[in-house]
């Protein structure tokens, strides 16, 4: 009797404990966070993600750049008194280093700064595959351009009139083109192109300056614009402008030149330009060194001073 009252309370202590094994398992399989598995699609979108915040230190194009001087060089190290190692035209094609993607996440900067160095930077004549690609040479950064802007010089300075201005000139034209409220540009028209620049010392500081008129098709008239190079930077500026109400011509007055001003005939100190639209409407811009900046005057003609 005792036997079976044992027995009847070992099962039932085996009964409890299968019940709450069962339990236990039951509600952790069924409550507990299940483990998803990746599908394809989110397996390539980590992968993405992973190569977008790697640094891609090789992944390397090629960005297309022209050159804009007439005869710009190429050195074998960048600065100015390395070797002359080619002689590019104006027009040329060349390659620059560039990333292809990843530019937010890394310091393209200081990955590149091999490439810049002194104002010059490293050119490519074919599109460059990778980073450690040696270049083909070093160009001062001024005297190439993109495609784009490119396409505005050969557009403005087809003329051979204008072909032989330095890059540096080019570039200040074009950014001086807009000029009380309307777009001016250099004449296309071969017949007018001679009459529209000229060249001279017109302050005295033994540099080349120059003058342009530049035509506004719409309004058929013209604005004289007159650049001096910086003795010390040896950069042109513009000082002085003047916009007249119909298309204007150009020509140089050598020094020495007779002016007639307030009634006194006095010789030109430095080369001035002539500025005029027709035979009856002629006047000269010239360096005042009392006012230290470039003023307008009447012309003596030849036939004036013999009299």
């Amino acid at each position: 009797m005792i036997n079976s009252k044992r027995i009847k309370k070992i099962g039932l202590v085996i009964i409890g404990i299968s019940i709450i094994c069962y339990s236990y398992f039951y509600f952790t399989k069924e409550f507990s966070p299940k483990k998803s598995k990746l599908t394809p699609e989110t397996k390539i979108n980590a992968l993405d993600t992973l190569k977008e915040i790697k640094p891609e230190y090789e992944d390397i194009s090629g960005g297309v750049m022209y050159t804009l001087p007439n005869k710009a060089f190429l050195r074998v190290a960048p600065n100015s008194n390395s070797k002359v190692i080619d002689i590019l035209r104006f027009g040329t094609k060349v390659y620059i280093k560039q990333f292809t993607y990843n530019e937010e996440k890394t310091d393209n900067s200081a990955i590149l700064n091999g490439e810049k160095q002194n104002g010059y930077i490293a050119v490519y004549f074919t599109s460059p595959k990778n980073f450690a690609q040696k270049p083909a040479g070093f160009l001062n950064e001024k005297i190439i351009v993109d495609e784009y802007e490119f396409e505005k010089f050969k557009k403005n300075f087809s003329l051979k009139e204008f072909a032989l201005l330095e890059s540096k000139n080019k570039r200040i034209i074009l950014e001086n083109s807009y000029i009380e409220g309307n777009s001016y540009s250099l004449t296309q028209d071969a017949k007018r192109a001679p009459y529209v620049l000229v060249n001279g010392d017109f302050d005295g500081d033994g540099l080349s300056d120059f003058c342009v008129a530049l035509d506004n098709i719409k309004n058929r008239n013209s604005a004289v614009l007159v650049f001096l190079n910086n003795s010390e930077t040896k950069e042109p500026y513009l000082a002085f402008s003047y916009v007249f109400d119909d298309y204007a011509k150009i020509v140089k007055l050598n020094k020495g030149h007779l002016l007639g001003i307030s009634g006194t005939i006095k010789g030109l100190d430095y080369d001035a330009i002539c500025a005029y639209k027709d035979k009856n409407n002629i006047g000269v811009i010239f360096y005042d060194d009392t006012k230290n900046k470039m003023v307008t005057g009447s012309v003596k003609t030849n036939e004036e001073q013999e009299e």
